[in-house]
């Protein structure tokens, strides 16, 4: 079966909307970054911080190659990841690619809603705050997250009902989806 991936920048919520997909797919969800601290037994802002942004790439790279060859789970993979063409060609390879779009004042918001979220991201540029850091990455990647998605979900929404929120952005992309591969519908959708 198809694989789900989840693409887009930081703070556009891959993992926890993956998470919620995965559950109600009941399928199994694996997030790159995660799996990349399990396999350094470090933060990503420590394996930046000691060996630098070439070498987490280099162990992204080998993560998605692993990740990519499963079948029938749900993947959340980091906001660079698809910056590799062959990270993409082996996600593409077993699965659809959806981005979560958002504006960067948004996404922004988010992330300093969430303050212990910003000490694990590492800096990504040399901006003087996180919105102009924002800005500068998705100057440099919105190009490649629109051509390498299979679909593009607008994830801005937001209210104060995180748990709700995360429910209406899951199905939002679980319709999506499911409307050209029914393997994604609801097991109960299935049955009808």
């Amino acid at each position: 079966m198809t694989n789900l991936i989840l693409t887009g920048m930081r703070g556009s919520g891959k993992t926890h909307i993956a998470r919620k997909i995965a559950t109600t797919l009941k399928r199994r969800h694996i997030d790159i970054d995660k799996e990349i601290q399990r396999q350094e037994r470090m933060s990503i802002s420590h394996i930046v911080n000691k060996k630098g942004w070439p070498h987490f790439r280099k162990i992204e790279k080998y993560v998605t190659r692993r990740v990519s060859n499963l079948k029938d789970v749900v993947i959340s993979a980091g906001g660079g990841t698809i910056i590799d063409n062959e990270n993409t060609r082996k996600l593409k390879k077993h699965g659809i690619i959806v981005f979560l779009d958002a504006p960067v004042k948004i996404l922004a918001a988010r992330i300093l809603a969430y303050e212990e979220e910003t000490e694990k991201r590492p800096s990504l540029t040399a901006a003087k705050n996180l919105e102009e850091e924002m800005t500068n990455v998705w100057n440099k990647r919105q190009q490649q997250y629109r051509e390498t998605a299979n679909y593009t979900v607008d994830v801005s929404q937001d209210s104060d009902n995180l748990k709700q929120d995360l429910r209406d952005k899951s199905k939002k992309i679980i319709d999506v989806v499911s409307a050209d591969y029914p393997e994604f519908c609801k097991p109960e959708e299935l049955k009808s």
